[in-house]
C-alpha cells in the first residue's frame, strides 16, 4: 500500500523562521531539517525522496556526493510558504480524519 503524504502550508504562525535557521550555515542535513520542521528522520527522507522524484510538496534536496542537503534558502521559503504565512503540518491523504 502506498503512503501518500503532502506538505502542507498554513498560516498557523507568521515570521520567525530567519530566526528558526540563523545557527545553521548554507545547508542543512536532512536531520536537521527534519528537526527544524519537528518531523521524524525517516518522513524528512521519505519527502526528499517525494521532492527528488518531482513532486514540488517535498522536501527541496541537492546532492552532494552520496550525501542529501537541504538548502537553508529552500527551506526558509517553504517555512514561510513563499510569503503565505509560516507552519507546515504534514497531511497523510490516506487519512480522511486529517481534513
Amino acid at each position: 500500500m502506498k503512503n501518500n503524504l503532502t506538505l502542507v502550508t498554513t498560516n498557523r504562525r507568521r515570521a520567525g523562521s530567519r530566526g528558526l535557521l540563523d545557527e545553521f550555515g548554507d545547508v542543512l542535513t536532512v536531520e536537521e531539517a527534519a528537526g527544524v520542521l519537528r518531523i521524524g528522520r525517516s518522513l524528512a527522507y521519505d519527502l526528499a525522496r517525494m521532492w527528488r522524484a518531482g513532486d514540488p510538496g517535498g522536501l527541496p534536496v541537492i546532492q552532494v556526493g552520496r550525501q542529501l542537503r537541504v538548502p537553508r534558502a529552500a527551506l526558509a521559503e517553504l517555512i514561510a510558504g513563499a510569503g503565505a504565512g509560516a507552519g507546515l503540518r504534514i497531511v497523510n491523504d490516506d487519512d480522511d480524519s486529517a481534513s
